[in-house]
This record gives structure tokens, sequence and C-alpha cells, in this order.
């Protein structure tokens, strides 16, 4: 476990009581005892040291006390502010990954891989080549489902950011949505934004003649502009979509070689855009 998160805020040398599935976790799979430290983050998203003070197995409930963390080996490489400065926490590029529904648990996979993989947001969205359709169900289990994933993902990772998860049912909802800000307050989210966002998406044929790190040049150059990267489904997007997210303003990009399932189609890409964005400098440094 790289930071055990807790849904709630701490504060200095004020106890904190956990039960349930968190006594379980810390208790019974981590097997963790009173005078254990754990790197842990609250609801808004201070790091913490929680010093674990007593454990009653009667009760099923562990008593810890939170106090300032430092950054150590254990603590996440983003994000460890011995303040406990939320600040600190955030990437500098959010990444916001919107990936059209797959089948089964396959989005259980590619969202703990995103999650893992650095993502401040997931949006899932059905296209016209998905077979899944939640269409007229109840999807709140799903989404409660895929919150869980989401949170064993950043205790495993250490992602700074605990993601938000959507589903949307076509794409034409997904780009009405009004504009979203990312965790700072200033770059919009919204993909299809004219402004202040970097929106790409996936395409298995060159559309453009732009290469990634030309179309990534922008946010390299601006700290905090945020990435929305947008994969296709098994299949890839439908000509009638193409049309849409280019008029979305959406920059079409291409990756040659194989060919790449949707299941690692997104982690393959975000891979390749934080290391462009993180490294690129110093390719043009050493040239």
């Amino acid at each position: 476990m790289k930071v055990f998160l807790i849904r709630r805020p701490m504060e200095s040398g004020q106890p904190v009581e956990l039960d349930g599935d968190d006594y379980r976790y810390l208790v019974q799979v981590r097997r963790n005892g009173p005078g254990d430290l754990i790197p842990a983050r609250d609801s808004a998203g201070r790091s913490w040291l929680l010093n674990i003070l007593s454990v009653d197995r009667n009760r099923g409930c562990l008593l810890l006390e939170p106090q300032a963390s430092e950054p150590s080996a254990e603590a996440p490489s983003e994000g460890a502010s011995p303040s406990g400065n939320p600040e600190a926490s955030l990437p500098e590029h959010p990444i916001h990954l919107v990936q059209s529904l797959a089948k089964g648990r396959k989005n259980d996979q590619i969202i703990r891989q995103a999650v893992e993989a650095g993502v401040s947001r997931i949006d899932l969205v059905r296209t016209e080549r998905s077979i899944p359709d939640f269409r007229g169900k109840d999807t709140g289990a799903k989404l409660r489902r895929w919150e869980t994933i989401i949170k064993e993902a950043v205790q495993q990772s250490g992602n700074p950011v605990v993601p938000e998860i959507a589903l949307h049912h076509e794409i034409r909802e997904f780009l009405d949505l009004p504009n979203r800000t990312d965790a700072k307050g200033n770059a919009p989210l919204h993909p299809g934004a004219s402004e202040g966002g970097l929106p790409l998406f996936r395409h298995p044929e060159p559309l453009e003649f732009r290469p990634l790190p030309r179309l990534l040049r922008p946010a390299a150059d601006n700290p905090g502009l945020s990435v929305s990267l947008f994969v296709g489904p098994e299949g890839g997007f439908s000509p009638a979509e193409c049309e849409v997210l280019r008029e979305a303003a959406f920059h079409a990009v291409f990756f040659a070689g194989t060919i790449l399932r949707t299941e690692t189609a997104g982690i393959y890409a975000i891979g390749a855009i934080r290391t462009i964005i993180q490294e690129g400098s110093h390719w043009q440094e050493n040239r």
C-alpha cells in the first residue's frame, strides 16, 4: 500500500476511529497494529502519517492519531506535504481519460490501470460501436464498484488525485456538459472547450500530420494545462463520431505499429503523453 485514503478531513493530534471495511483492511489484511505508522491522505487532499494508538477486536475498530507527514519512501512521491497542504498533491498537467465503454470486466481493468498511471478524471461514454448499453438501467451499483476500484488503485499506486468517474450514454451528451475546471480551479477539463485544455482522440489512421510531441507542446510549455484523451471501442469510432469530435476541437492521435485493444490503447497513450510532457524539454536541451 502506497497511501491509505480516508473519506473525511483530519486535524493534527485529533484521534480518528475507523471501523468496517477500513478496520478489516488495516488489521486483518495489512496486519497493522498499535505503534504502526500509516501514510494516508484525507478528503481535503492533505497528507498525514496515522499512528495506530489501539485496536479493539471485540468492537471491530481502531483508533489512530494523525501526524504531519514527512516525505519518505513509503509516502507518495507527489502529494506528501509536511504541512498537509493539498496544493502539493496536484499534478502539474492533469490527464483526463474519456473511454468508450468496453465489454464486461474490461472496464474494471481500464479504470484500475488509468488510475495507476495517474489520471485525474475518467469519463466512460457509450459510442456507436460499444457493446454494453446501460440506457434505462440503474447504473448506481456499477459506479460504486468503479469508485471502489479507484480507491484501491490510488492506495496501491500513490496517485496524488482521487479521480472522479462518470458514465454517459452517448458522445453528444458528454460533449454538451458544462465546462468543468481542474483541481486547481483554472484549466477547463471539458474536452470540447475552445481554450484552457488540450483535447485528443485516438484514431487507427493518421488523420492529421502533426506528431504527438508537437500536439503536446502547448501542455509542455504551460504548467496546469490539462490534456483530455478519448479512446474508442473495439472497431474504433464511426466516421460520424470522428467528425463530431473534430468539430468539438479534438485532435486525432495516431500510434503506428501494432493494433491495440481498447483496454490497452488508453494506458499506452497515457504513458506516451506523460513521458513526452515530462521529458520533452530534456530532449530539446540535449539535441
